[in-house]
């Protein structure tokens, strides 16, 4: 029961912006596991389908940018976008990180910038900047 639904939600198109992206197997365990926990919760005697059921184990879908490709952004890019990109090549900082860079945070002494934001105490850190991101 539990595979014939993940099949059928996987196989299911999303609805935003990836309309032709189907939904990941990821997505499902979790959604389910949710839904019938909260129906437990709200005293509901149902069966939850996916209890004790794995997570899937989704792959990881990462892509770096060629040298040709990063030269080809920045000749084309306006301010401040070519700043902000900068600083995200240069220092390995998120997006959401760099634009919540606030001057307190700025060490050009010691050539960092502190990361206060974070979901974990390892994403609060410092960070080195090169000569590209210090301004001259």
């Amino acid at each position: 029961m539990v595979e014939d639904f993940k099949l059928a939600r996987v196989q299911e198109k999303r609805g935003g912006e990836d309309k032709e992206r189907p939904i990941s197997g990821a997505t499902v365990r979790p959604l389910c596991g949710c839904c019938f926990n909260y129906a437990e919760r709200c005293g509901y005697r149902v069966p939850n389908p996916v209890k004790g059921a794995e997570f899937y184990k989704e792959p990881k879908h990462i892509r770096v940018i060629s040298l040709e490709e990063q030269i080809a952004y920045f000749d084309a890019a306006s301010q401040p976008l070519k700043d902000i990109s900068g600083i995200i090549l240069e220092t390995g900082k998120r997006p959401d990180e760099v634009f919540r860079i606030e001057f307190p945070n700025v060490d050009f002494s010691q050539r960092t910038i502190f990361n206060t934001f974070g979901k974990t105490p390892a994403a609060r850190r410092k960070l080195t900047m090169t000569n590209e991101v210090i301004p001259s």
